[in-house]
């Protein structure tokens, strides 16, 4: 059995705006939310300083092991804070619990893609979606509200005061899906690219000083997780994006210091991952049809991937006694562990899930769990092969390189910058 590092929830990623909104913008922050503030006194140090607007950059895929140049300056100046991801460790799931301010056990986005009994169906959480049908931002647009799915509403919800902004950056090309889980009392902006990004940053922060805000900005970055799945977080080609992040690190910082001189106004940055990557090595290839003969023959409804961890629902939901745990493993050539959700729950997988929400999370989470060994990751094909004359090109037709979702180290901890301007 692999051995995983587990989620630490004292340094949990979803803890920072909890700590923002409680000690740095000096805001009552309610039950749950509140027993998420840090806890640690290196780490709630550093949000003690009374600040006018916080900026929280979300640099996807921003891997610990890789860090250099600007951030890695950054981050050991401010005490190189590593901080936990969740599990799974994936975008579809980790981003949207930094802006919920609560863990997966507590606020129902307990995965990528999961069972969800209110719609009686299996949806894919990054995009909005019934999982494998329709396009992104289809649940929204047939009605259904994707934050009435949360048990717990987002933290930034529950602040309603007339003086409080938050303020959401996201690139052009990725509104919607995921964001609909916490869009309520959050202003959406969309940008074009990075340096965009910085003058939009620096705009809505001197417009939110100038009219008598606070509040948090939010802006988020893709381009390293793109990098990372394309050629791999060691690749020239991805140290070539985290080279054009630390331009944008420079450059909004001289940006924000121009206007701290301008107000007088303290600006709190924070620099913050949702999960780090693993390098894929082997690539376990399934046909599909392949699969839905194993899955019919062993009674199992459905395998719902989340990067490199699956939930494995049975036709018989919670009767996995019968179930041939191995005969799964072995159907992946033996590159994977097969743990009952039980035993995962046992294991630690999510140590905040209390016996009283139990039954609600059993209902989202499959009956068994998939987590692929180191460097493997798992590929069900669907379809015919499309033959094009270029090989290994394009999102479309290229292998990942690296992947994440699950329980290493390389996907776990990720680096946080805190600072005052």
């Amino acid at each position: 059995m692999l051995r995983y590092v587990l989620p630490d929830y004292d340094r949990g990623l979803f803890r920072v705006v909890p700590t923002i909104l409680s000690e740095s913008l000096g805001l009552d922050v309610g039950e749950p939310y509140s027993k998420w503030v840090f806890r640690e006194r290196n780490i709630k140090k550093l949000f003690q300083d009374d600040v006018d607007v916080s900026v929280v950059l979300i640099i996807d895929s921003l891997c610990l092991v890789a860090l250099e140049g600007t951030l890695r300056r950054l981050w050991e100046e401010t005490g190189g804070v590593i901080l936990s991801s969740v599990v799974p460790s994936t975008t579809g799931n980790a981003v949207a619990l930094i802006y919920i301010g609560l863990p997966p056990e507590e606020s129902g986005l307990i995965a990528m893609r999961f069972y969800v009994p209110e719609i009686g169906n299996y949806i894919d959480a990054l995009y909005g979606k019934v999982s494998g049908v329709g396009t992104r931002d289809s649940l929204a647009s047939v009605g259904v509200k994707l934050s009435h799915l949360l048990w717990n509403r987002s933290i930034l919800s529950s602040i309603e005061r007339s003086d409080v902004l938050f303020v959401d950056l996201l690139p052009s090309n990725i509104h919607g899906g995921l964001e609909r889980f916490y869009e309520e009392n959050l202003l959406s902006i969309h940008f074009a690219g990075g340096f965009d990004c910085v003058y939009e940053i620096r705009d809505v922060v001197r417009e939110m000083i100038k009219r008598g805000y606070r509040g948090i900005v939010f802006a988020y970055f893709a381009e390293l997780d793109n990098a990372s799945h394309k050629y791999s977080y060691i690749s020239k080609e991805w140290r070539g994006q985290l080279d054009y992040i630390n331009m944008i690190i420079d450059r909004l910082l001289r940006e924000l210091e121009e206007i701290r001189r301008e107000t007088g106004k303290k600006i709190q940055l924070n620099v913050m991952a949702d999960h780090g990557h693993e390098i894929i090595e082997h690539d376990i290839v399934v046909q599909e049809e392949e699969w839905l003969d194993f899955a019919k023959r062993h009674g199992i409804a459905a395998y719902m991937p989340s990067g490199r961890f699956g939930f494995v629902y049975l036709d018989n939901r919670g009767d996995v006694e019968d179930f041939d745990v191995e005969k799964l493993e072995e159907f992946f050539g033996r590159k994977v562990d097969v743990i009952t959700i039980m035993d995962a729950i046992k294991m630690g997988f999510w140590p905040a899930l209390r016996e009283e929400n139990l039954d609600r999370f059993l209902e989202r989470a499959g009956d068994l769990v998939v987590l692929p060994h180191e460097k493997t990751d798992i590929h069900i094909e669907r379809g015919d092969k499309v033959e094009i004359p270029l090989e290994n090109v394009g999102n479309e037709y290229r292998k990942l390189r690296a992947n994440h979702g699950g329980l290493t180290e390389r996907e776990m901890l990720v680096p946080f910058i805190n600072l005052v301007i």
